[in-house]
């Protein structure tokens, strides 16, 4: 699937309305664990990358932590959408920049950052993140494993998952491109979602291949019959590799 066209206005409208709202869910916050490890790995006058930012959420979130340290937060994605809508959203920041690039020719010298950061993105290069990432820095990424973070809606459109991987597969190319050190924490996560709401999730992200109201009916059939609500299970796993 091509990712550039893919965030249209109206998709992004989408995401901004869903995740401005409270969505239960039992187990461990992994986005808040993400941002949690990346400062953790952080020193004074670092330098952060977040790739495939989208619409910045992740340099917003560090430089929320960071207030008292001179961090430098860069944030680049291939969607010129997402790019004008992170831009708007950081705008009264000094600190964070915004750029277009793509994440398999990162726009960015060799050994430029102490940190690369990736949430939920799977397109990018291993060998990229590794070349602009100094020796010593750290690449931490969050990702959904092979149920794509709907076990029970990926199960039932199984030959249509997109890029479906298991956490292991990047943990391989990681070491591959010359990471030395990768460790791999996996969890198990449930969220409560609506009807509407899961349908949001599959129409503002890529999941599910040619999604359509077929594939609506059938999950309103097999998923939810009677209930208004349901419980999803989400497979999020977060790798921290050094270089």
């Amino acid at each position: 699937m091509n990712s550039i066209g893919f965030y249209t206005k109206k998709r992004i409208k989408k995401r901004e309305s869903f995740f401005q709202k409270k969505v239960n869910f039992k187990g461990v916050d992994t986005t808040d664990l993400l941002i949690t490890k990346i400062v953790k790995h952080l020193a004074s006058n670092n330098k952060v990358l977040d790739i495939g930012t989208g619409n910045g959420f992740v340099p917003l979130k560090l430089n929320e932590r960071l207030r008292d340290k001179p961090i430098e937060l860069w944030g680049v994605d291939i969607s010129d959408e997402m790019i004008k809508k992170a831009r708007a959203n950081v705008a009264d920041t000094s600190n964070i920049n915004i750029v277009k690039g793509d994440n398999f020719d990162l726009p960015f010298q060799n050994e430029f950052f102490d940190v690369v950061t990736n949430k939920v993105v799977t397109n990018f290069s291993c060998e990229e993140v590794f070349r602009v990432l100094r020796k010593g820095g750290y690449f931490i990424f969050k990702e959904y494993g092979q149920y794509k973070g709907l076990k029970e809606i990926t199960k039932l459109f199984n030959t249509r998952v997109i890029r479906r991987r298991v956490p292991e597969d990047y943990v391989i190319k990681l070491k591959k491109a010359g990471f030395k050190r990768v460790s791999l924490k996996e969890f198990e996560v449930k969220y409560r979602y609506s009807f509407n709401d899961l349908i949001n999730v599959l129409e503002m992200a890529p999941i599910i291949e040619n999604f359509s109201a077929k594939d609506k009916r059938t999950i309103k059939e097999a998923i939810f019959k009677s209930k208004k609500n349901i419980w999803i299970t989400a497979d999020p796993f977060i790798i921290i590799a050094k270089k």
